[in-house]
């Protein structure tokens, strides 16, 4: 009786130190983990965090679409003054997934510049195009209207 009293103890411990070392997808939805991904890229952007938004994206996203608006964004940055605040804000307006590989991302991006007596509001509709690599879904394009 002791050995089963032993050993169901220890099958408890083990229990309790395991259910915490489960990550944190486990539950998420295939939808949900593209939202995120979506949500960290914009949020990225919107710190002008260059490094991590490309981290989101597939190489290709990274050179036709971070570069630029990084680009884009310094060269509004000259034109104006150095103290001009940009942010950006994004709506997930629609995610289909034509393939279990792929998710496409109906968007609308608002970028917000104001400072340095400018102030402007930019909105934009397109698409985002979000692939399934290596079990981590990555930014694989962006156009925006």
């Amino acid at each position: 009786m002791k050995k089963k009293i032993f050993y169901f103890s220890i099958f408890l411990l083990f229990a309790l130190f395991l259910s915490g070392c489960c990550p944190d997808t486990i539950g998420i939805t295939e939808k949900e983990k593209v939202e995120n991904v979506i949500g960290g890229f914009w949020s990225a952007i919107d710190q002008e965090d260059w490094f991590t938004a490309g981290l989101y994206c597939h190489g290709n996203a990274v050179d036709t679409f971070v570069d630029p608006y990084r680009q884009a964004y310094e060269a509004t940055l000259a034109a104006y003054c150095s103290d001009l605040i940009v942010d950006v804000y994004y709506d997930i307006i629609n995610i289909s997934f034509p393939d279990v590989y792929t998710a496409v991302a109906d968007i609308q991006v608002n970028t917000w510049t104001s400072g340095c007596g400018h102030s402007n509001e930019r909105d934009q509709f397109g698409t985002m195009e979000i692939r399934l690599y290596l079990g981590e879904w990555l930014v694989y394009s962006v156009d925006l209207k």
